[in-house]
């Protein structure tokens, strides 16, 4: 959870509906034209309700976050705010950079921030922050997408995941990586798992058909084998009890799941170049 801002004065506030406005559905629309539009739609809201005056480009690069106070801040006392200019933000994210690559000394990023780069990182900073919460990120190759995932992670607390493609990768080594790199790790570590996948990841577009099932349900039909179901159920059972779920293996299950679909977030990024 995230502390709430302090909405002392009007200004604030206004700044934090913009915000989230543009987060929730500006963010959403592929067209500069349509986000043109949105933006306009959003500035004659303002006027009109608020009596404001203002410009539309005041508003333009407008950023809340809970990162601001570095690595060393509480994670339960970190207020969600209105972000310092791009400049001011950069040695806090290099701070955030410098325990990513402490995290995981075996692959080091080496990142240079800038304004745009910002602004991305934060969107997935926000996305993954909250309750379910999962991203498309379209780019081409090369723009930054899986860094700014992995760094989005590493500040919500979260661990970042991808899987290593090899010349026999097929279903059987991809499902073994999802029963136990990605579920059991975050139902029974309870641990928060962002899964990134991107487009040339995409061996089998079976793949896609899994993925799907874990957004909408939570689950890939059949992924557990019976024996290794019982074991979880095993495994489980108390932590489902005190949860007020049941004690039926369905229902324990069915709490499993529960737990994974709160504890797994997933990444995709992909291009807008080719099929």
């Amino acid at each position: 959870m995230v502390a709430l801002p302090d909405l002392g004065d009007k200004a604030t506030l206004v700044y934090l509906w913009v915000h989230e406005t543009f987060r929730v559905f500006r963010d959403r629309l592929v067209d500069a034209s349509d986000r043109a539009k949105f933006s306009k739609l959003a500035h004659g809201r303002l006027e009109h309700y608020l009596d404001m005056e203002w410009q539309l480009e005041d508003f333009a690069d407008v950023l809340f976050g809970d990162y601001e106070g570095g690595p060393g801040a509480a994670e339960g006392a970190r207020p969600y705010l209105k972000l310092s200019e791009a400049n001011a933000l950069i040695p806090t994210l290099d701070d955030w950079l410098e325990q990513y690559n402490a995290d995981f000394a075996g692959a080091p990023m080496n990142l240079v921030f800038f304004g745009d780069c910002i602004q991305h990182l934060s969107r997935i900073a926000r996305v993954l922050k909250q309750q379910r919460g999962n991203a498309m990120l379209v780019g081409v190759g090369g723009s930054g997408r899986r860094s700014m995932a992995r760094l989005a992670a590493s500040i919500q607390s979260m661990t970042p995941f991808s899987i290593e493609i090899s010349k026999s990768y097929r279903e059987k080594e991809w499902h073994e990586d999802i029963r136990g790199s990605l579920l059991r790790r975050a139902a029974l570590e309870n641990e928060p798992v962002v899964f990134l996948f991107s487009d040339t990841q995409l061996v089998r577009e079976s793949f896609l058909e899994d993925i799907n099932n874990l957004l909408n349900s939570g689950e890939i039909p059949n992924l557990f084998p019976a024996d290794e179901k019982a074991a979880i159920c095993d495994e489980l059972g108390a932590r489902a009890r005190e949860a007020g779920c049941g004690d039926s293996r369905d229902q324990i299950y069915a709490y499993f799941v529960q737990v994974c679909r709160e504890n797994l977030h997933i990444v995709l990024a992909f291009s807008p170049v080719g099929d």
